[in-house]
């Protein structure tokens, strides 16, 4: 239960900022202000939250014991 709680606290530490800067993006974008320079910066801000959660998801997974281990390729 503690490694699960530590990985929460770190996606929520790095998550946090990640996903406000996303959401600012966002505001932005929808008001029709575009700024190239942001956008270019989102992709690479995206790419990092998605790993993020996938890291925690797979993480949890591998945690619950209900869950049988799947194999890759299927």
């Amino acid at each position: 239960m503690g490694r699960i709680l530590l990985m929460l606290v770190a996606l929520l530490l790095a998550g946090i900022p990640l996903v406000g800067y996303l959401w600012e993006t966002l505001n932005a974008v929808l008001a029709l202000h575009f700024e190239p320079r942001r956008l270019l910066i989102s992709v690479p801000v995206l790419l990092a939250l998605m790993m993020i959660l996938l890291l925690v998801a797979r993480t949890v997974q591998r945690l619950d014991p209900s869950h049988p281990p799947t194999e890759r390729g299927t």
